[in-house]
């Protein structure tokens, strides 16, 4: 009776912890999906301005047509642990390393390998962007779209105020940038306080 009992509470605890673990995972995601959508419009960057492509115009009038605003999103983050031996070289060769002490342990610290997926209509912070999402990784030639963005997973400190993460941008032709965005947060917002170009094509 008293092994039955035990069995019983041992299930009874297995599947409280993995109830708290998906919870917990949740709520991770949700908080990526928000310094997302809360950076949105200031990591979005113009990768080729020979083509005009992608440029940083949500509220001017660049555009006269709104549809020329459409950009696809990668529709679930990458794995950023992929990433951690550039970022922490990135990091370490910077003249004033000092500034970048905290991002390097965020990053040395960081283990989650989880995917994530994107809910596009999360992301609300658009200006006259309009997203869409996409299973392709390299989206090109898209009818009807300037370009293609891909998000990694963010490692983040809610305590110190820093987020990190990659994003690779591709304009709707043939060029393409990789940069390592370093966010810090400032009162409810994440802004950007430092980006480092790592690939570009």
């Amino acid at each position: 009776m008293k092994h039955k009992i035990n069995i019983k509470h041992s299930c009874i605890v297995i599947i409280i912890v993995f109830v708290a673990s998906c919870s917990n995972k949740k709520s991770i995601f949700s908080k990526e999906l928000s310094i997302i959508n809360n950076s949105f419009l200031e990591i979005i960057d113009t990768v080729a301005y020979k083509y005009h492509s992608l440029r940083p115009a949500p509220n001017g009038e660049v555009f006269n047509n709104n549809d020329s605003l459409n950009i696809t999103i990668f529709y679930k983050q990458t794995d950023l642990l992929k990433k951690k031996t550039n970022i922490i070289s990135e990091l370490n060769k910077q003249n004033n390393v000092a500034n970048y002490s905290n991002y390097i342990k965020l990053i040395n610290s960081y283990v989650d390998t989880s995917e994530n997926f994107i809910n596009v209509d999360s992301i609300k912070n658009t200006g006259r962007y309009r997203l869409f999402s996409s299973h392709n990784f390299y989206s090109y030639k898209q009818a009807g779209m300037i370009g293609h963005v891909v998000f990694s997973r963010i490692a983040f400190d809610e305590k110190k105020g820093i987020a990190i993460f990659f994003i690779t941008v591709m304009d709707n032709i043939k060029v393409g940038i990789e940069k390592l965005i370093l966010l810090k947060k400032e009162g409810d917002n994440w802004k950007k306080y430092q980006e480092f170009t790592m690939d570009i094509w």
